[in-house]
């Protein structure tokens, strides 16, 4: 299965490490999933994190984003739109939504509330929680 993350859940699970979205993140590199990453999300999480920390975490924020790009397939986020892409209330949310489609996702795992009522069912978009309690058969 191949797993797009989306920025909210990246933060979680590194604020939270013991987690819904931690346990969510590490589940996503089990059972042969092909976890993705897009470049729009690698960049938010630092603008996010530096904005909020001031820069203060900036180094230990570049260490846990080469191990996880070590473990994820990059995507680029097309410039295009994409078939099957549908506009979102959000226009934050559109490259997300344009990468996922673009790179084949069966799953976006996100906690961003105008993705998940978006009302997107291809691919679907589940919260950490939900991705949790999909039944055992992932892969």
């Amino acid at each position: 299965m191949k797993i797009l993350l989306d920025t909210n859940v990246l933060l979680s699970a590194i604020l939270c490490p013991n987690g819904v979205a931690a346990e969510a993140y590490r589940l996503a590199f089990r059972d042969g999933n092909t976890v993705l990453v897009c470049d729009y999300v690698i960049e938010e999480l630092k603008r996010v994190v530096h904005r909020k920390s001031s820069g203060k975490y900036d180094a230990q924020l570049a260490i846990f984003i080469s191990s996880l790009m070590l473990a994820a397939d990059a995507v680029l986020v097309p410039v295009d739109p994409v078939e099957g892409e549908v506009e979102l209330r959000d226009p934050k949310d559109q490259p997300i939504l344009r990468a996922a489609l673009a790179s084949g996702a069966d799953i976006i795992l996100s906690g961003d509330k105008d993705l998940l009522e978006a009302g997107i069912t291809h691919p679907p978009v589940l919260t950490p929680r939900q991705f949790i309690d999909l039944p055992t058969e992932r892969a």
